[in-house]
């Protein structure tokens, strides 16, 4: 009998252990926006330390050690979510904390050092990475503690110097949120896209074909109907020369799939094109380079078409009208044989579906 209570014992234990290492369902507070994400893939590859998370049954499992990363290996980590610090952004980095990077000859140098952070200065160093802290999450988070806290409408940051578990970690960091709202320039952007838009409407109302003649153009997208594939073209789409709505080269960086800003004019185009023609669904087709295996590359291709698919969420198109794939390398748009064409392909395409 006694026998028995221990072999109970210690198995209660084992369980409780292995428990108390993985991610408890539901802790972590996500706010209404697309966030940092870290995938097995990128935890397989390599791309973060041993100690920070390992994958278990297809499952990322984060330690629980509270550790003081060096700045350099901090910065491994968030670009493992897909985070990259912004070269503009390093001089406000410097004015919470000198040691963490500098610009050298054109290039970001990180410090080495082993280095615990207050709340307010972590943040100030993650906005440099071009992510936000949301009020929503100064009222809805609660591990890890004392982060920050809303009061009278505004976010306060605690004063502590803090060695965040990777667990906490990756909780803080599932709290932000990813780049979603234009800056000046792009809205500026946006504008002057609006007026040449104005201008080829214009020019649509008369479509001629190569020789200069009038011809027929029933959807008003500039091509002829008779060299029209895509007769019912929404209006306001770009076209290619075939009529057809191939929406191309939104382009990411070698192994992300996070998008840059200048190209949510073209995405809010878009979505302004959807809202405008409720009948029209899509599929986010995502792609990559060749570099790496069909194993690693395909999730990175879903990723990127999830990562547009977010975006149009985010701006009110119903989900439902909306499909994603990835590609991988299958579907190159140029030679992978030079690092130009493989540039070109690390890209999502939108293909209309009626």
């Amino acid at each position: 009998m006694k026998n028995c209570l221990k072999v109970l014992f210690v198995a209660v234990i084992s369980t409780m252990m292995l428990v108390s290492f993985a991610v408890p369902e539901g802790q972590a507070f996500t706010p209404q926006c697309p966030t940092p994400e870290l995938t097995p893939d990128a935890v397989k590859a390599g791309k973060v330390t041993a100690n920070y998370a390992k994958v278990k049954g297809g499952k990322i499992v984060f330690g629980k050690s509270p550790t003081a990363y060096s700045p350099g290996t901090l910065n491994r980590i968030l670009n493992a979510y897909g985070l990259e610090l912004l070269e503009e952004a390093v001089s406000e980095v410097q004015k919470a904390s000198k040691s963490y990077a500098s610009v050298k000859d054109g290039k970001i140098v990180f410090g080495k050092s082993p280095t615990a952070y207050s709340p307010d200065v972590l943040n100030k160093i993650l906005e440099g990475y071009g992510i936000t802290f949301p009020l929503e999450s100064a009222k809805g988070l609660t591990d890890p503690p004392n982060f920050a806290k809303a009061k009278d409408g505004k976010i306060v940051f605690g004063k502590k110097l803090t060695a965040y578990s990777p667990e906490e970690f990756d909780m803080l960091l599932r709290a932000y949120c990813l780049p979603a709202v234009a800056d000046a320039g792009t809205r500026e952007e946006v504008r002057r896209e609006e007026a040449r838009e104005e201008v080829r409407d214009e020019a649509r109302e008369e479509t001629r074909d190569e020789t200069g003649a009038p011809c027929p153009d029933a959807d008003g997208d500039g091509v002829c109907d008779e060299d029209d594939d895509c007769p019912d073209t929404p209006r306001g789409a770009y076209v290619n020369a075939r009529g057809c709505w191939v929406i191309e080269n939104i382009l990411f960086d070698y192994d992300k799939a996070t998008i840059k800003s200048k190209y949510y004019p073209d995405l809010d185009h878009v979505v302004e094109i959807l809202k405008k023609n409720p009948y029209l669904n899509v599929e986010i087709q995502g792609h990559t380079c060749n570099i790496g295996s069909k194993r690693y590359n395909k999730p990175l291709s879903q990723r990127r078409a999830k990562a547009v698919y977010n975006y149009f969420v985010e701006r009110g198109v119903d989900p439902g009208r909306l499909s994603t794939i990835g590609y991988w390398f299958t579907k190159p748009a140029a030679s992978n044989a030079t690092e130009e064409g493989r540039v070109l392909n690390r890209r999502v395409e939108l293909k209309p579906i009626r």
